[in-house]
């Protein structure tokens, strides 16, 4: 199932429902078939089908956003900071964090 670049241009839509339907039958339990390079070269041509446009979408509102400030060191630094000032901050979602898996953070488990 390959999804040319323009489809998304003209049906968002339609885009994401192959797109989604794409990702449920490549998270599907199965056992590699004859076929398998061919699956492969599907599953790249969506990947990189989604990644244009993911960036397309990025391109189209980059001009709303403010410059950056700060260092990438200041963003971690902001970011390990929600864990005690973020409203929810009392929530098992971050009280569980950073000593539980992420999977597990906001699951309740």
């Amino acid at each position: 199932m390959h999804v040319k670049s323009e489809r998304y241009d003209s049906d968002a839509d339609a885009f994401h429902q192959a797109l989604a339907r794409f990702n449920a039958s490549r998270m599907a339990v199965a056992t590699p078939g004859a076929h398998w390079q061919q699956r492969l070269a599907a599953d790249l041509d969506y990947q990189l089908t989604e990644g244009s446009f993911l960036e397309l979408m990025r391109a189209n509102v980059a001009h709303l956003l403010p410059a950056p400030q700060g260092t990438a060191s200041d963003f971690v630094k902001w970011f390990e900071d929600l864990v005690s000032t973020a409203p929810a901050s009392n929530t098992v979602c971050l009280t569980g964090w950073p000593t539980m898996p992420a999977w597990r953070i906001c699951a309740g488990f």
